[in-house]
């Protein structure tokens, strides 16, 4: 039984990172500018055969992947276990985060003083108002106005003095 367990996982891994390989290869086609037919021409194989590839009709075996690879110019890891695609618009994403604060920076940094002091005073008090969030929009006994979540832990923690003290009595 553990033995027919241990081959189905093996099984479903070897065909995950079967159908990772095929969506990194697709990936990498048409990011090189590539049609099957054009990389099929390029490998010296039948388009059909490409086409079978990318369409996960065959397990991939370990010299297709490395010469796969080897084409591209990526580690065979690479290839099999990351999602390219999605490495990518991470990065390109970050990227975008980065040259927004920059952009962000040098805008503030052209601002006069006043100017700048404005925007602090805006900043602060959409922190003041988000202070309010913090807060249970329900009464608990013996409370009768909203409490906040600083309140209830110096609550909790003057309770878990006061049962410390009757303990030790």
């Amino acid at each position: 039984m553990a033995v027919r367990i241990h081959e189905n996982k093996l099984k479903k891994d070897l065909y995950k990172q079967n159908d990772t390989a095929v969506r990194n290869l697709r990936f990498l086609r048409i990011v090189n500018g590539y049609t099957q037919s054009e990389l099929a021409d390029k490998l010296g194989i039948a388009r059909t055969s490409y086409h079978a590839i990318e369409r996960t009709d065959k397990q991939l075996d370990f010299d297709t992947l490395c010469f796969f690879a080897d084409f591209y110019g990526i580690e065979i890891n690479y290839l099999v276990t990351c999602d390219i695609a999605d490495q990518i618009m991470t990065m390109i994403r970050a990227d975008q985060e980065r040259l927004k604060a920059a952009a962000f920076l040098e805008r503030y940094d052209a601002l006069s003083r006043s100017g700048k002091e404005q925007i602090r005073a805006e900043i602060m008090g959409i922190y003041e108002h988000e202070k309010q969030f913090n807060c249970f929009p329900w009464k608990y006994e013996g409370f009768e106005d909203l409490v906040t979540v600083d309140t209830l832990y110096e609550k909790r923690l003057l309770y878990e003095e006061r049962a410390r003290k009757k303990k030790k009595k």
